[in-house]
């Protein structure tokens, strides 16, 4: 079985441990108090979180997912959600029906697993202060033990009324002092503006926790010992140039380590072809994703783009990056590189540009684009 696993939630022998940020996590979540947490996209944020979660006996998870909700049904659908996931029992489900009546929410049993769900109905005309409903839900006792974990918290500034809604959340949220909450986001500058935004109505309402890349020392054991555990030899040189290639990306650097455990067998070991096999292998898995990419983008922004993977996005106004580009510009290079951050393609770190997905850009250089 491949040891190494990514692309979801991982815990127990597929998570590597990050000591101090659990402890700072497990501390604030005995303590009641609420948390945000920040990092960039597969840095292992919710498998921090279900794991410190995990080692609370006292605790169990609420999960929310607001990844890409676009409008006010969509909120009510995904807290409705995981209210449902969480709490299964139909007799609980029934009580909470008389709760959030005005909602009008029907109750309907799944023919293959019995399990029951909750839906509402859209002819209400759901409001962003009927969120207070839902949210009130919360401060039930079967709640009690509860950590509420919203993921993706950041996409509520998608919605046209964003203030409100967050208005009715944190309204609601702040007198849950039993029930803590972990808000999480992965792009920075939005969740980061959430709670630090004098003028945002979460403003301050919880403390922060960065998560970026895993201890390097630890990772690298980590990675040996799966590979070990596989019969795999990998040098630590050779994690060294893996971690190099990932930019140390936790979620990134197990699916390369996953790819060259595809590609090699017991009593193999790991050197620079192996490690071309396993990119082509992702290569082979990906195109049509960067493929779809370059169908949505201009010419120059494919210049711009190619010029990034080749030399790094730190310097874009340089010599280097004009003449290897073709882009003579600057505001042209800045346009170009800013749709590509709304596209999701890029993002910027640190005043750099960097790849989403660090493969694409590998890809473009081996296609020589």
């Amino acid at each position: 079985m491949n040891p190494f696993t990514y692309g979801r939630v991982v815990s127990t022998s597929s998570y590597c441990p990050r000591q101090r940020l659990e402890a700072a996590l497990k501390s604030h979540l005995l303590s009641g108090q609420n948390n945000y947490i920040e990092g960039e996209r597969r840095t292992g944020k919710t498998s921090l979180i279900f794991e410190t979660i995990r080692t609370i006996k006292s605790r169990r998870i609420v999960y929310i997912d607001l990844l890409e909700v676009r409008s006010t049904e969509d909120v009510h659908k995904r807290v409705l959600s995981g209210i449902v996931k969480a709490e299964a029992r139909a007799s609980v489900l029934q009580s909470f029906l008389k709760k959030i009546s005005a909602l009008r929410p029907t109750m309907t049993f799944d023919p293959v697993s019995g399990l029951p769900s909750l839906s509402l109905d859209a002819a209400v005309g759901l409001k962003p202060e009927s969120i207070d409903g839902l949210f009130g839900l919360f401060s039930e006792r079967e709640f009690r033990n509860s950590v509420v974990v919203i993921d993706e918290f950041q996409d509520l500034l998608n919605l046209p009324d964003a203030r409100q809604v967050l208005a009715v959340m944190r309204s609601k949220i702040q007198f849950l002092k039993s029930v803590p909450f972990v808000f999480c986001g992965s792009i920075r500058g939005k969740i980061h503006t959430i709670f630090n935004d004098a003028d945002s109505p979460f403003f301050k309402s919880a403390l922060p926790l960065e998560v970026g890349t895993i201890d390097r020392a630890a990772f690298k054991a980590f990675i040996a010992s799966k590979f070990a555990g596989a019969k795999i030899s990998v040098s630590p040189s050779m994690v060294d140039r893996l971690l190099g290639l990932t930019h140390e990306n936790p979620g990134d650097t197990q699916q390369l380590c996953s790819a060259i455990y595809n590609v090699t067998s017991p009593r193999d070991t790991v050197g620079e072809e192996t490690v071309q096999q396993a990119l082509r292998h992702i290569f082979a898995e990906e195109c049509k994703g960067y493929e779809s990419h370059l169908a949505r983008i201009t010419g120059m922004q494919l210049r711009a783009i190619r010029t990034v993977a080749r030399i790094g996005g730190a310097r874009i106004l340089s010599a280097d990056f004009m003449t290897m580009s073709g882009i003579r510009h600057p505001s042209t290079i800045k346009k170009a590189l800013s749709r590509l951050e709304e596209l999701k393609i890029l993002f910027t770190a640190a005043g750099e540009y960097k790849f989403v997905n660090p493969f694409f850009a590998q890809w473009l250089v081996w296609k020589d684009y």
